[in-house]
Parts: C-alpha cells; structure tokens; sequence
C-alpha cells in the first residue's frame, strides 16, 4: 500500500471514530389533542439509548417553521423505556377560530445534539369559539 493510501485509511478510520452517534429512541406512542384550554402531549419511548431527555416545540398555523425556544425551560429528562411522558401546553394562542396546531420531539443526546424523532398536527379550537358557539345554539332553544 502506497503512502497516500495508507494516510487515506487512516484518516478515515479517525474520521469514523469522531462521528456524531445516532440515538436509539425508539417512540412507540406520541399523541397530541386538545384538553380544557390547551393541549396535551403525551409519549412513549420503547427505548431511550444514549439519550438525556426530550425537547418540545410548537408551530402554530402561520409560522413556517417550528419555534427555536422548546416548550419547556429545561430538558424532559428521560425516565425509561415504556414511562408515559404527559406534557400540557397552556400557552397556545387564543383565537376565535379553530386551527392545526404541530408539535415537534427531539431526543437530546448525550453530546446535546437534537434529533428530531416524532412530529405531529392536531386541530385545537380555542374556547372562544366553542362559547360563540354555545350561545348561538342557545339563541335557537
């Protein structure tokens, strides 16, 4: 093997061991759907390897793209496989129609690189208008 290859071998097997590992969250459950006021989100992990903890992030109907800021101050720290994961989003912008809602979960790992591994769209209808709602039909009894 030539000096070339041989520092080209080498350079790869250094590479490889630098590369970012993957996580090995496995999500078996992630609802999402409105609650009183809000919204909850509720997860499960089948497995949680090489994972600290979760992040939550919110896109509202007329944003592009999800928040930079997760829900939450602080990571979820990750409890164990097969632990339900219950998370209630009081804060959602309270409007007069109803609209899609999409919640986003990233898995934080160990090196605090975030990988998204499960998202989802759920119609949420403000409580304005199911009480607009409610006095039109109480108008007609």
């Amino acid at each position: 093997m030539t000096r070339v290859g041989v520092s080209l071998l080498f350079g790869m097997i250094l590479w490889a061991g630098f590369a970012p590992a993957a996580t090995e969250v496995e999500i078996d459950l992630f609802e999402v759907r409105q609650k009183g006021g809000g919204v909850e989100i509720t997860w499960r992990a089948r497995n949680e390897g090489g994972i600290v903890g979760y992040e939550l992030y919110r896109r509202l109907p007329w944003e592009t793209v999800y928040g930079s800021r997760p829900l939450s101050d602080n990571v979820i720290p990750a409890r164990g496989a097969g632990v339900l994961y219950t998370f209630n989003d009081n804060s959602v912008y309270k409007q007069a129609q109803s609209e899609d809602i999409a919640y986003q979960l990233k898995a934080v790992r160990k090196d605090a690189v975030r990988e998204v591994v499960r998202e989802k769209t759920a119609q949420y209808v403000s409580t304005a208008a199911r009480r607009t709602w409610g006095s039109i039909k109480a108008m007609f009894q």
